[in-house]
């Protein structure tokens, strides 16, 4: 026998209803309710008086609003996180009673897309045959802002981005790092089995992803303690373009071990990271409030992606070097 659970007792719900929470979020979206009221069509008048009726509802202020400035407070960043999920998932409730195809979104860094989404792809579509997948490369903090906004389902982050208590995360291993040059470009630069990662980004001209002030840091920060000096640093827009330019020129780049799969039938040279600085934690994260009211196909889903895209952590492989390459 099912447990019986109380449902809440909303004896007034006088100002309350799906249309104001609706407008409430193209609000939130515009960034104002004049802005609102000119991108969505609608009477200004008429989305003042709604978002006043739910301040009204909750007794609250829900945002600090002016001509010039319109901010959401606490209570107003809550209301936008339920609403928003519960109106996305009516809607994919809807379209599913109009046998419309559910979608699914997920959205990671280029990297994490052709190394470890793409590969999966089956296994995806098979989890949900009669749902739609998008799967979108994007940078970590519109990754997170999209997850929360409930424009995205699912997100593949760094673990210390995923930091907000209205996220749910799980972790899916460790991202280890290398540095990767083709086989020609380690003998052009004497990169010989006793050349340390250090020492060869000082020496062979260095691809860095644009961006990632983070990773920059840490590498100048390793290359400084030991007295060196990185090489010429020239940057691109993500991993998967910087793999490409290794394989193209007499350029090296700091890659997680995932891409050994893409230099898989390509002369190439691999020098693992010996230490731990650089090391990532990857999670799988999902707005909580969604989650709650985004049905059984959306909470088998996420079961399902927790086990096809945990890669846990690899075993560090010993450098090693075409015969082509010895020096």
């Amino acid at each position: 026998m099912k447990p019986q659970h109380q449902f809440p007792d909303l004896h007034d719900t006088k100002g309350l209803s799906i249309e104001r929470l609706v407008t409430f979020c193209r609000v939130v979206e515009a960034g104002g309710l004049s802005k609102a009221a000119e991108r969505f069509g609608l009477d200004l008048s008429l989305v003042s008086r709604q978002f006043t009726d739910l301040e009204a509802f909750f007794g609250r202020k829900l945002a600090s609003r002016s001509r010039k400035d319109f901010t959401l407070n606490e209570f107003g960043e809550d209301l936008h996180e339920l609403a928003s999920g519960f109106i996305q998932s009516v809607a994919k409730l809807r379209d599913r009673c109009a046998n419309k195809r559910q979608t699914f979104s997920l959205a990671s860094g280029g990297g994490l897309i052709s190394w470890l989404v793409s590969p999966r792809v089956d296994s995806l579509r098979l989890a949900q045959p009669n749902a739609g997948f998008v799967i979108k490369s994007f940078r970590t903090k519109d990754i997170v802002n999209g997850v929360l906004c409930n424009q995205i389902d699912f997100g593949l982050v760094r673990q210390s981005a995923a930091c907000d208590s209205r996220l749910g995360s799980q972790s899916i291993g460790i991202m280890d790092y290398s540095v990767f040059m083709s086989a020609h470009t380690a003998s052009t630069y004497e990169i010989g089995t006793k050349t340390t990662a250090l020492e060869a980004i000082a020496k062979v001209p260095l691809i860095l992803i644009d961006g990632d002030g983070e990773f920059r840091e840490k590498l100048e920060s390793n290359a400084r303690a030991h007295n060196l000096t990185m090489s010429t640093v020239i940057e691109c827009g993500s991993f998967t373009d910087a793999a490409m330019a290794v394989t193209w020129g007499n350029v090296c780049s700091v890659l997680p071990n995932l891409a050994d799969q893409y230099f898989a039938d390509i002369d190439h040279v691999k020098i693992p990271w010996v230490t731990d600085d650089l090391s990532r934690e990857i999670c799988l994260i999902w707005s909580k409030s969604a989650m709650r009211t985004g049905g059984r196909a959306k909470r088998h889903l996420l079961e399902h992606l927790k086990r096809i895209l945990n890669f846990g952590r690899a075993p560090r492989t010993r450098r090693y070097f075409a015969k082509s390459s010895d020096s």
